[in-house]
C-alpha cells in the first residue's frame, strides 16, 4: 500500500508556502522549489508547527523537463503516486507591453505552461 500524499509545486514561497504549511495537518506533503534557502524557510517553518506527519522539499525548477522526471520517477519508487498535485508554481513578470519582449513572456510561459506539461 502506498503512503498517501500531496505533491504541491512551487511551496517554498507565498501562496506554496502557505499551502505546505496550512494542508501538512492533515497530509503527508512533497513540495518543491527553485532555491535551498526558499526549501530550507518552509521546512523550518513546518517544523515549529509539529504535525505526525511528514514533509519533504525538494530542489526543482520545473521548467527542466530531466530534473522533473528524475524527481517524479524517484517520488513514485519511494512513495508510490501522490493523492492529489497542486500546480502552484508561477511567476509574474507584469509591465507595459511596450516594455515587454519575446524573452519575458517565453520565461512566464515556461514557468506558468511548460512546467505543468512537465509534471504529467
Amino acid at each position: 500500500m502506498s503512503t498517501k500524499w500531496i505533491l504541491i509545486t512551487g511551496g517554498s514561497r507565498g501562496i506554496g508556502q502557505s499551502l505546505v504549511i496550512e494542508l501538512h495537518k492533515n497530509w503527508n506533503i512533497v513540495f518543491t522549489g527553485r532555491s535551498e534557502e526558499g526549501l530550507a524557510e518552509t521546512l523550518n517553518i513546518v517544523e515549529n508547527n509539529p504535525s505526525d506527519l511528514w514533509v519533504k522539499g525538494y530542489a526543482c525548477d520545473g521548467k527542466n523537463e530531466q530534473q522533473v522526471q528524475e524527481l517524479a520517477l524517484m517520488l513514485l519508487e519511494s512513495l508510490g503516486p501522490p493523492s492529489a498535485i497542486i500546480h502552484n508554481a508561477g511567476i509574474t513578470k507584469d509591465a507595459l507591453h511596450i516594455h515587454q519582449d519575446a524573452a519575458i513572456w517565453q520565461d512566464v510561459m515556461d514557468n506558468n505552461l511548460i512546467s505543468i506539461i512537465n509534471w504529467n
